[in-house]
């Protein structure tokens, strides 16, 4: 992958970081993780282009989801991992 690919792999990754009302909804709260996990893949969904670009990187490269929680079960990464791996 050259360098301009990746830097816009990377800018399409931090666009998908930017629903932040929707996490601070989600509190990292246990009991709103199967609400925010419909929520958030909805969010994802209009996204679509961006979801393509970086799973179509997932396909040569190795991919690394950063997230700000605690909780490595409960989180925005988890969430997305599972939807960029349902398209392969």
């Amino acid at each position: 992958m050259n360098q301009t690919s990746l830097q816009s792999a990377t800018d399409s990754a931090v666009t998908l970081q930017r629903g932040s009302t929707l996490r601070r909804w989600f509190d990292h709260d246990p009991e709103r993780w199967e609400e925010f996990n419909i929520r958030y893949k909805d969010e994802l969904a209009h996204q679509q282009d961006v979801i393509d670009e970086l799973r179509e990187l997932t396909e040569d490269e190795t991919v690394t989801l950063l997230y700000g929680a605690k909780d490595v079960d409960h989180n925005n990464a988890v969430i997305l991992k599972e939807v960029l791996e349902a398209g392969r």
